[in-house]
């Protein structure tokens, strides 16, 4: 999953009751023991206690133990794939959905119990773009971030093929933020994984973040943010996004790469746009002429 999203929390929340409420409805203990063996994982894995393979290893082996005390399903349970949809089906039944992933670099859990879906039509630098958006809440596991955290730090949505998914408690869902540093940025992605079906994460992130800087109310504000997270590093794809859109505005601007970085550096909004429009247009020339369906990187 590209795009996913973090967000900050300021109000502290316990969930404890949560996990409760969720354990006694329909005596379902094996959800908080599911939570459980999670963040036995996530501590595990943010102390380093062991290498990154055998922790996910250790979760696997747990959460196969959670759900299939009998034996019977495990056997079959070869990958992670497998695993998820089995605990899918388990959690679907008690009226809660959940999801398996990586969130880098670890594995993660969410669980929640309310989903709405709506479609929006969004502008993006090149045209509109007509996407679903499930809007997700009434959370009772959050991942490894809100675990490390305290609850300040979580995903706030990911892009995937065919919809965007938002976690609606990350979010003002009228703020310039969600309008653009989430839905127009996850709509970016949406466009271009149709468009350029081979394109990876550093170019989808850099995609995405130009069309922040094009359509925010305040782009100074997304590029100090852009200018604090720029990365040289392609493991790191929203870091590498926002290192290259320095590298380019710097040769655009005729100026070194640190003296666009440091603090001192002003620009105003406008000139900002114009130069995030500038990059998104070549960017996008480049994959053309690089063959739309196959291109991987031109950054």
């Amino acid at each position: 999953m590209i795009g996913l999203r973090c967000a900050i929390k300021t109000k502290s929340t316990s969930l404890s009751e949560r996990y409760y409420a969720l354990c006694l409805q329909g005596n379902f203990l094996q959800a908080l023991q599911a939570i459980q063996k999670a963040r036995e994982y996530f501590r595990m894995s943010l102390l380093k206690e062991k290498q990154q393979s055998a922790c996910d290893q250790w979760l696997f082996k747990r959460l196969c133990a959670v759900f299939d005390e009998s034996g019977v399903q495990t056997k079959k349970m070869k990958n992670w794939d497998t695993l998820e949809t089995h605990i899918r089906a388990v959690f679907a039944r008690n009226g809660y959905r959940v999801l398996l992933g990586v969130v880098f670099p670890f594995r993660s859990l969410v669980v929640w119990k309310s989903q709405q879906k709506r479609t929006h039509s969004i502008r993006l630098p090149d045209g509109r773009v007509k996407i679903q958006v499930f809007y997700l809440d009434d959370f009772v596991e959050l991942g490894w971030m809100h675990f490390a955290t305290f609850g300040r730090h979580y995903i706030g949505g990911w892009a995937e093929k065919s919809r965007v998914t938002c976690v609606v408690p990350a979010w003002n869902l009228e703020s310039d933020k969600f309008l653009v540093s989430f839905l127009a940025h996850e709509a970016q992605h949406f466009s271009d994984y149709r468009r350029y079906p081979q394109l990876l994460a550093p170019d989808l992130e850099y995609r995405a973040k130009l069309t922040e800087l094009i359509l925010s109310k305040r782009p100074s504000v997304q590029f100090r943010k852009f200018k604090k997270e720029a990365r040289r590093s392609r493991k790191y794809p929203h870091s590498y996004g926002a290192f290259s859109i320095l590298r380019n505005f710097s040769k655009r601007l005729d100026c070194d790469f640190e003296s666009i970085k440091s603090g001192d550096f002003r620009i105003s909004g406008r000139r900002l746009r114009e130069l995030a429009m500038a990059a998104f247009e070549e960017h996008s020339a480049q994959l053309k002429c690089a063959g739309e369906k196959s291109v991987k990187t031109v950054l």
